[in-house]
């Protein structure tokens, strides 16, 4: 072997399963932060129709577009809720990183002399 010698591997044994759980979360997020773009972008979408396209209030002579406004006032709304939801999800799976920045503020603030 022309005096090469291998590289130990870091990830082997304990630290494999501490890669695997990393994968997987990231993974997590990824697919949390995908959904939640999907739905904002439903948000925006459906919110921008409404406001600047569609017509507002009830006349009688109606037709599809009044009931395209209501249809997309409830796309809009459930996009809303489940958009909340996501977000918790979020704010979940990111817990650790915000308890420790709090916690590391909180020790700053305690150094501080004014």
């Amino acid at each position: 072997m022309n005096g090469l010698k291998p590289i130990p591997c870091r990830f082997k044994g304990k630290g494999s399963k501490r890669m695997g759980n990393l994968k997987t979360k990231t993974a997590k997020l990824w697919q949390v932060n995908i959904v939640s773009f999907v739905l904002f972008s439903i948000l925006a979408t459906s919110g921008l129709i409404n406001t600047f396209v569609l017509p507002r209030g009830f006349r009688g002579e109606g037709g599809f577009l009044f009931s395209l406004r209501h249809f997309l006032i409830g796309v809009h709304e459930w996009a809303a809720l489940a958009f909340i939801f996501v977000i918790g999800i979020h704010l979940f799976l990111h817990w650790p990183y915000i308890r420790s920045h709090l916690n590391k503020e909180k020790k700053l603030d305690e150094k501080a002399p004014f």
